[in-house]
């Protein structure tokens, strides 16, 4: 397991997938807080997509020990879209499962219709429109799985389950989907 501590370029643009998995709320500093606001991840085991730029590369490693994270692919992307994806667009901004018609009428300027459409804007390397469609869906609510009930606190790349994960983060993504 390699640590990865330095930016590289060569992935950059590349879908990340971050899992908040540590951390009351009541007991994390403001800083993190608001970083953790900035991501969607208010909640345990809550899940959001960005992409792999050296500014989320250096966000990601202030809340490190509070989230792990990893190159994401498109299987999973889908999988979390068609399981997990809700909507919280609407002039009420509720929660609502996710349906071509909601979906044509948010982002339809976008030239995005369909649940298909969201999914390949969502793993496109050169996605135009990519924050919004992230927007669009707020975050993804997860199950906790076996796999993270030890060593929550310890760096992965020593045994445990924070950080970084690679392309690993995919396997978790599964058992929590």
């Amino acid at each position: 397991k390699k640590y990865k501590k330095y930016y590289d370029s060569s992935r950059e643009g590349t879908t990340l997938l971050v899992i908040r998995i540590l951390g009351e709320w009541e007991r994390i500093t403001d800083n993190i807080k608001e970083i953790l606001n900035k991501l969607r991840l208010k909640k345990l085991f809550s899940a959001t997509l960005i992409k792999y730029t050296r500014e989320n590369f250096k966000i990601l490693n202030v809340i490190d020990s509070y989230v792990t994270w990893g190159y994401t692919n498109k299987k999973t992307i889908s999988s979390l879209v068609l399981k997990r994806g809700t909507s919280f667009h609407g002039s009420d901004k509720t929660i609502r499962q996710l349906d071509n018609s909601e979906i044509e009428t948010s982002l339809g300027k976008f030239n995005i219709l369909c649940i298909e459409d969201l999914i390949y804007e969502l793993s496109w390397l050169k996605s135009k429109h990519f924050n919004k469609a992230v927007e669009f869906l707020g975050f993804f609510l997860l199950s906790p799985c076996e796999m993270l009930k030890e060593n929550s606190v310890v760096p992965y790349y020593k045994g445990g389950c924070s950080g970084f994960r690679g392309d690993e983060i995919n396997k978790l993504a599964k058992e929590m989907i």
